[in-house]
This record gives C-alpha cells, sequence and structure tokens, in this order.
C-alpha cells in the first residue's frame, strides 16, 4: 500500500513539514529578550536556512547532465535575470527590493500550494477547496501586515514594505481573515464526518497558515515575523529536494540522509557568503547615493546577489510541475 506521507512515514513529514515552524514560533517567543540567543536564532533562520537553502535547485539544475541539457533555459535565465537587476538598480528604477520583498512571499506560498496538492495526490481527492484556503488564510496576513501601525517596514532596504496604517482596514481585513479561519476549521470538520480527512493535507494547511498567521499579524521583531515562514520553507525545501535527488539519481545519491548532510554543508557555506554579501551591499541596499565609479560595481555586485535567488525562484516553477520530464520518477 502506497504511504499517504510524501517522504514515507509521519515522522519524516512531521520532522521537516511541521515541527521547523512551530518550533520557531516556540523560540521567538521563549527568548524574545535573550539578545544573544535572537541573534544566533536571526543568523541560523535568515542566513542558512533562508539564503542557504536557494542552491539546492542547482542540484536539481546544472548539476544534473541530462536536466541541464534539455533546455537552453539553463543557458539564458542566468543571464536576463543578471541585465534586469543591473539596469533596474544602475538606473535607480524605485521599487526593486519591494518586488525582491513580494516575489519571496509569492514563492514560498507557491512552494506551500505544492506540497498541499502533493498530499491531495497521495489521497486521490483534488477538491480546489483545501488550496483556495490557503491562499486565502496566508495571502490575507500579508495584507492585514500592511494596515498594522508600528512595523518593519524593510527587509532588504530601510522600506521596501508598502505601509497604509488604518484602524478601520486593519479590523475589517481582521474580521475577513477570521471568518475565512471558521470557515475552514468547518470544512475540516466536515471532512472528518465524511471519512475523506487526510492528516498530510491538514498540515500542510495548518503548518503555512499558523506561520503567516502568527508572524504577519502578530509578530513584533524580525524573528517572529519571518522566522517561522522561512522554517517552514526551507527546512521542507531542502527535505523535499534530497526526496527527488534520491529518486532521480539514486547512484550518485544513495540515501536520504547522506544527501541531506550535502545540502546542510551547502547551506552554511552558502549561508555564510551572503551573509557577508548582504553586509557588503547594505549601503546600497539602504539607498544611499553614489557616485557613478561607485554606483556601477555596487550595481553589479547586487545583480550577482539577486541572480542565484530569482534563478532559483524561476526553475523551481518548472522542475516541480507534474509535466516535468522526471516528474514520473519523483510522485509515483
Amino acid at each position: 500500500m502506497k504511504s499517504p506521507w510524501i517522504l514515507g512515514n509521519i515522522k519524516l513529514d512531521l520532522t521537516f513539514f511541521v515541527f521547523p515552524s512551530f518550533i520557531t514560533i516556540l523560540f521567538s517567543l521563549l527568548f524574545l529578550k535573550e539578545h544573544t540567543i535572537h541573534i544566533f536564532l536571526l543568523l541560523i533562520t535568515f542566513h542558512l536556512i533562508d539564503s542557504g537553502h536557494i542552491y539546492f535547485t542547482f542540484f536539481r539544475t546544472y548539476a544534473n547532465k541530462d536536466e541541464r541539457q534539455s533546455s537552453s533555459l539553463y543557458i539564458y535565465t542566468p543571464l536576463i535575470i543578471f541585465s534586469i537587476f543591473f539596469l533596474w538598480i544602475f538606473t535607480n528604477t524605485p521599487f526593486v527590493w519591494h518586488f525582491v520583498v513580494y516575489a519571496t512571499l509569492y514563492h514560498n506560498v507557491r512552494q506551500f500550494y505544492g506540497i498541499t496538492r502533493w498530499y491531495q495526490k497521495l489521497q486521490k481527492n483534488f477538491s480546489p477547496w483545501p488550496t483556495r484556503f490557503l491562499y486565502l488564510l496566508c495571502l490575507t496576513p500579508v495584507i492585514i501586515y500592511h494596515f498594522r501601525t508600528n512595523i518593519i517596514t524593510g527587509i532588504y532596504s530601510q522600506k521596501d514594505i508598502f505601509h497604509f496604517p488604518s484602524e478601520f482596514l486593519l479590523n475589517i481585513s481582521l474580521v475577513f481573515y477570521i471568518s475565512i479561519l471558521i470557515s475552514w476549521i468547518l470544512y475540516e470538520t466536515f471532512q472528518i464526518k465524511k471519512n475523506i480527512f487526510s492528516l498530510g493535507r491538514f498540515l500542510s494547511l495548518l503548518t503555512p497558515i499558523s506561520a503567516y498567521g502568527f508572524g504577519l499579524i502578530l509578530g513584533q521583531n524580525y524573528f517572529q515575523i519571518l522566522g517561522p515562514i522561512i522554517a517552514a520553507h526551507g527546512i521542507a525545501y531542502m527535505a523535499l529536494v534530497a526526496f527527488s535527488l534520491e529518486k532521480i539519481q539514486p547512484e550518485k545519491y544513495k540515501t536520504f540522509k547522506r544527501t541531506l548532510l550535502l545540502l546542510l554543508g551547502v547551506a552554511i557555506i552558502f549561508g555564510i557568503l551572503e551573509a557577508y554579501t548582504e553586509d557588503t551591499l547594505s549601503p546600497l541596499m539602504d539607498g544611499m547615493t553614489y557616485e557613478t565609479k561607485v554606483h556601477l560595481p555596487l550595481s553589479l555586485f547586487a545583480a550577482a546577489y539577486l541572480t542565484p535567488l530569482f534563478t532559483h525562484y524561476f526553475f523551481d516553477s518548472l522542475i516541480w510541475k507534474s509535466k516535468h520530464r522526471e516528474a514520473h520518477l519523483i510522485y509515483n
């Protein structure tokens, strides 16, 4: 009988898909006033998990000869992305960092969507309602965040999140959010009564809904706001890539555990490198004005910094599709 769990058993799915987000929420509450621990948690979350995980896509694409040679996109995409961001930054065209923030939020939600659909495939139940609830209960907190007062409005720069503080709009959007949340709970209750409830599919909704709800509606600092979302996204992605590599190239990636260790090493190395890069780029990200001789190299540097990120976003939207050339090896 085929397992109802993506990674083969409930322990692995809970470890990589569920626990990271809830542990991050717990830590953000327990160590809120412990400055040293808080800084350490920020380093782990933002650099090792968030920055490091984007390089995992390399193993599914450029490191896979058959996949690399299957499309000219692997040649042109990084060049196009680099050119776009270089021109965007060099010409001082506004909203580049806004675009990065909102594209990242969308990318994260799409991964959670994919995981939910994967559980639905295992359950052989493709009702559209779970993913509708997922979008509504993840994106509504994003909207709510814009109406809150005293929020953090800068991730990459001093201000790259739009902010429209309004008590009236905040209350309206909260009422809408709560009504959708109640509707989802009722939906799951009916699923149990009809005996078609899937625990895996339910948890694939509960995890991102909790991360977005806690972080964007209640979060007060960087770690509380983004930590649960990043942990849920990055650690799940590491497990999914390790799982898929074992399926696609079993002769090269012999065990799930060894592949995980390889990816963890990559996350540590590139996470540290990106931490250094972000420190170097911080003056540019803060919107300072430079003379051309300084602005040119910084524009090149910023474009080079963003190219792996958006290359990851683009290829990630392709390699997990059910019509992808390797999909039958992963999902079957």
